[in-house]
Formats: structure tokens, C-alpha cells, sequence
């Protein structure tokens, strides 16, 4: 027999009289709120809706609206942001006796960044729903970009391009998703037919000046040639001191690899969670460290860490350092 959701896990709907959604991710926040008054008004037809602000709005206006009747619509949709000033403690029994015998004319929806979980949060999951909208991580921005593209826009894009784009812009679903609709768009007009590494190179601004994997990427590879050219070309194209960012992917990189060829040490997962590296990250640098010989690897985490703190000083040739410490990259991984 199939389990009833929970009021955490449940998504809203019309049946809720009071809808708490709280954590940082504003786009999820939007997004259950566009689902629920879309549920609300094939429930009821006309649906009004009210603004309040939690910081500024009385809580008795707040309840007044919500158990006065709407003169224009069947059913009213009253939100309130930054619900965690409206639930303080000296109106929490005020919220807390109206969540308990809730209007069935009104549906209240707390919106807030940041709630202390209470007794109010079961007051609240017993008649509506209460929602988690947590900021993502990498991996599942990635993972959502795919699904989204995919479901929402009829568009493919492969792991490494979705991991390409959540490099570029950061694990923000809001800007992940107007991406995706001008990536896809492009796509459908391309030879290719979906979002390709390159569309996402050329069409998606990096808000970020280095991506980590993009370094790191072609050091495994253990051609010195592909490897310098690679460090030269993000040198080049990047703002000044650009030599600190790839100075650290590369010292980050070599300790993956000294961590993950230890013989009954760290396991792959371990240093993914640790390292933030998931999928089609995790898999070359492992291969890579299996391949190599282990003293080997210490000593080029020796060079990285040296290469890091030189450039940091302004010690030497940064982009020279840093050329020297790809060709040994590739040399013990060849």
C-alpha cells in the first residue's frame, strides 16, 4: 500500500488552507506559488490575489483579509513574504489559533528565506502543505537543467553541457532557466538540434571569471602539449590574476588524485561529496589517479601547492609556473 505523502513532501494544491514555503531558493518559491494559484483557480474559477509584506503589514490586516469575503472572486489567495516577521513571537498565538480553524474561502501562503521550524509547521502540514525551498547544489542543478530542457522546452542537453552551464552561471535555478529557454531556442535552429558544449561556450555569459573544471579537465589528459595549450588559452582570455583561480583548480585537482589512489583510503564517493565532484567529473580523475603511481602524485601535489602559494605572493612567472605544472601533470599521468 502506497504511503501518504507527508505534509513536507506533499506539493500544494487546492486543498490547502495554509501554505508554507520557506528557504532560499526564490525560483522554487515562485514556482509553487504560480502551481498552487493555477490549482486554486480550476478549483474555484476567480481567484484574487493579496500581496502583504510580513516586515511592514499588520498580522491583523493579514487575517481580516483572509476571513472577509471577496466581493469579485470565489476564493482568495492571500501571500505574505517574508513570513518569518509575521510568525514573531508576539504574533505567533494570533497565527497560530487562525491556522488552526482556518477560512475555507482563503488559502494563506508564508513565503520566507528563513523559518525556525516549531509546533506551527504541523499546525500548518494539518491543513495545507509545508514545502522545502532549499538552494541547490551543483549536482542538482545539473541533474534539473537536464529534466527541465528536456520536459518543459522539448530540448536536449547532455551531462557535460548542463555541468558547462551550471559552471558558467552558478547552481541559481532562476538564471539556469532563462538560459535554458534562449540555449534552446538556438538549438532548434542549429545543424546539431540540441545544447551542445559550444552553443552554452558561445551563447551563456560566465558570471563567474575561471571554472574550475575547465582547468582541470584537459590536465588529466596526459598530453603536454593539450594541457599547456589549454592553461595558455585561459590565461590569455581571462581578467588580470587570473593565474590565482587556476592555480587552485589545478592544487584541487592534485589532491583529488593523491586522495583517491591511497589503497584502501578514501573511497571515490567520499572525495566527490568532499571535493564537489560528481558523474562525469569524478569518473577521469579516478581512472587517472588508478594509473599513476602514487609517490608520483605526492610530489606533483608538492608542485601544485608551491605553484598556489607563489602566485598568491607574487613570487616568479605565474602563467610561466603555471605552464611548467601542466607539462608535469601530464607527465605523471601519461
Amino acid at each position: 500500500m502506497a504511503r501518504k505523502p507527508t505534509a513536507a513532501s506533499r506539493a500544494p494544491d487546492a486543498s490547502c488552507r495554509v501554505v508554507l514555503l520557506k528557504g532560499k531558493e526564490a525560483f522554487l518559491r515562485a514556482h509553487h506559488t504560480s502551481a498552487l494559484k493555477e490549482s486554486l483557480e480550476a478549483a474555484h474559477g476567480g481567484v484574487g490575489v493579496f500581496l502583504f509584506d510580513g516586515e511592514k503589514d499588520e498580522p491583523a490586516a493579514i487575517l481580516d483579509e483572509c476571513r472577509s469575503f471577496g466581493l469579485m472572486d470565489s476564493h482568495k489567495l492571500v501571500i505574505v513574504d517574508n513570513a518569518e516577521a509575521f510568525v514573531g513571537k508576539e504574533n505567533r498565538p494570533l497565527v497560530e489559533r487562525y491556522v488552526q480553524s482556518p477560512c475555507d474561502g482563503a488559502t494563506l501562503l508564508l513565503r520566507a528565506e528563513a523559518w525556525r521550524p516549531g509546533k506551527l509547521d504541523k499546525m500548518i502540514g494539518a491543513v495545507g502543505a509545508v514545502v522545502e525551498c532549499k538552494a541547490v547544489t551543483p549536482e542538482q542543478a545539473m541533474k534539473w537543467c537536464r529534466v527541465r530542457a528536456k520536459k518543459r522546452l522539448e530540448a536536449e542537453i547532455d551531462e557535460r553541457s548542463a555541468w558547462m552551464l551550471v559552471d558558467r552561471v552558478g547552481p541559481d535555478l532562476a538564471r539556469l532557466s532563462s538560459e535554458l529557454e534562449k540555449l534552446a531556442l538556438a538549438a532548434k535552429e542549429s545543424s546539431e538540434g540540441r545544447i551542445t558544449p559550444d552553443l552554452v561556450s558561445q551563447m551563456s555569459a560566465s558570471s563567474r571569471e575561471i571554472e574550475p573544471w575547465a582547468v582541470q579537465e584537459p590536465l588529466l589528459t596526459g598530453d603536454a602539449a593539450a594541457a599547456v595549450g589549454a592553461v595558455r588559452r585561459i590565461l590569455d582570455s581571462a581578467p588580470r590574476d587570473a593565474h590565482v583561480p587556476v592555480a587552485m583548480a589545478a592544487a584541487q585537482l592534485a589532491a583529488s588524485l593523491y586522495a583517491l589512489s591511497a589503497r584502501g583510503g578514501a573511497r571515490p564517493a567520499e572525495v566527490g561529496k568532499a571535493r564537489k565532484l560528481w558523474g562525469d567529473r569524478l569518473r577521469p580523475i579516478e581512472a587517472a589517479a588508478r594509473r599513476a603511481d602514487r609517490g608520483a602524485l605526492r610530489a606533483l601535489l608538492t608542485d601544485a601547492i608551491e605553484t598556489d602559494a607563489k602566485g598568491k605572493s607574487g613570487v616568479g612567472r605565474p602563467a610561466v609556473s603555471l605552464e611548467v605544472l601542466a607539462a608535469r601533470f601530464a607527465q605523471v599521468l601519461r
